[in-house]
């Protein structure tokens, strides 16, 4: 009954998709980080929801069928992710053959490549901007709130495993997500016109907390840590983000159950920890990989390749200054972004996300900047300040899993750069009337 039902649902989505052709970009992205298959079974796990929309949205944009068309500008933002799709191609192209992983994880790339792409061209105005921010808290929320509200049924005792239908495929990359998603949350609870949506907002970053803290990720809880002084220290409302972080940590730490402070409690014993000592081992040959290949690497997902794995697991003396105990011949994920890009794409591929992440948070800052005395384009600051702690979110949890890929973490960049654009957009037009307004005075009293 309930395939069914979602059946029924999910098509009776496709006539407003071909309405408008901004519905089904949104439409497009909701399934994507949604992902109901998920919660499917029987015939309705097979279908594709998001395949659907993208063809949809792909048909109208093809036929020129876009309203409020928006424009690829050259920008430093636009020039560099193109150049990195390129790299991984070409790496993807040249890498080691015998790794049945690579084209697997760049086929996903390449979808999460064409719509994080395409997001100038739809989303051009301040309402489709804030329609986008809450089509992706509508669709990672949905499963924040789902893993919250177990977890207080549980008595703190549930244990969030991820979506395996999603990039944020265990409890480490799922842990991420939220920390990343709840800073959104954050800006749709500051500027929703709406009571009841501010407070739908407030109870999501409650439970999206809980749900972090029902991973047992220990990379979560820093990436907590992180966001939680980093708001407080930054929001234009420091008291009152104060108390809120306040509040939510000591009723997170009422909830959290006995396992989670002996797990966090660990972080302090790292160096005795086998996992910790496992991902040092994978971030050795990651880097083993990235030399003999410094250009473009090994591959998408080369050292979970049991080919090479075992091939460089024997080439890495040169970093025996950090103890590890002698690496087992099973291959294992790279576990960190910095070291899964430079053992798949090499040093330059490297070189180019973080080249990538600067730019991020130089984005951020010029739009600090064109927006001081603007209490108009206030949301502008906000919602960039938002995308600036998502971006930081990411690249402190992301320092222990291999989520180099992410889809969130591409919008975000993207995202900074329409923000961006947006704002040179209204203070232009603002300039223009201001200018013509003078114009027309003057010609008013010379008469």
């Amino acid at each position: 009954m309930r395939d069914i039902a979602m059946f029924i649902a999910m098509f009776a989505l496709v006539p407003l998709a071909f309405k408008n052709s901004f519905n089904a970009y949104l439409l497009w992205g909701w399934t994507a980080m949604l992902s109901p298959v998920f919660y499917m079974f029987g015939f309705m796990q097979g279908l594709r929801y998001n395949l659907i929309f993208a063809g949809i949205t792909l048909t109208l944009w093809l036929f020129g069928k876009l309203d409020l068309k928006g424009k690829l500008s050259s920008n430093s933002t636009t020039v560099l992710f193109l150049l990195f799709v390129a790299h991984v191609t070409v790496s993807n192209l040249i890498g080691y053959g015998d790794n049945p992983w690579k084209w697997t994880t760049y086929e996903d790339f390449f979808k999460v490549a064409i719509f994080a792409v395409l997001l100038p061209l739809f989303v051009t105005t301040r309402l489709r901007l804030h329609a986008f921010v809450l089509i992706i808290c509508l669709a990672l929320g949905f499963h924040g709130v789902v893993e919250g509200l177990k977890m207080i049924a549980s008595g703190g005792g549930h244990k969030v495993r991820g979506l395996t239908s999603t990039m944020l495929s265990d409890n480490n990359h799922f842990a991420v997500g939220m920390c990343m998603l709840m800073s959104l949350l954050v800006y749709l609870m500051t500027h929703m016109q709406n009571r009841l949506a501010r407070y739908a907002a407030i109870g999501g970053i409650g439970l999206t907390v809980l749900s972090v803290i029902g991973t047992n990720s220990r990379g979560g809880f820093l990436c907590l840590a992180v966001l939680a002084i980093w708001y407080a220290l930054t929001s234009r409302r420091k008291i009152l983000a104060s108390a809120m972080v306040i509040l939510l940590g000591f009723i997170a730490l009422q909830l959290a159950p006995d396992s989670w402070f002996q797990r966090i409690d660990s972080i302090g014993n790292a160096s005795e920890d086998d996992s910790f000592l496992g991902r040092v081992i994978a971030w050795k040959i990651s880097t083993a990989v990235a030399l003999a290949n410094p250009f473009f690497g090994g591959g998408m997902r080369a050292i979970q390749a049991v080919p090479v794995w075992q091939e460089f697991m024997y080439r890495i003396d040169f970093l025996s200054f950090i103890w590890t105990p002698p690496p087992l011949p099973f291959a294992r994920a790279a576990h960190s972004i910095y070291f899964e890009v430079l053992g798949d794409l090499g040093l330059v591929g490297l070189a180019l996300f973080l080249a990538m992440i600067a730019n991020g948070f130089l984005t951020a800052r010029k739009i600090r900047i064109m927006v001081a005395n603007r209490p108009d384009l206030v949301w502008a600051r906000d919602l960039s300040d938002a995308l600036r702690l998502g971006l930081i979110a990411y690249c402190v949890g992301g320092a222990g899993v291999s989520l180099a890929y992410l889809d969130l973490f591409y919008m975000t960049i993207l995202l900074l750069e329409v923000v961006r654009q947006r704002v040179a957009a209204e203070i232009q037009q603002a300039n223009i009337d201001a200018r013509f307004g003078t114009d027309a005075t003057l010609q008013g009293r010379a008469a």
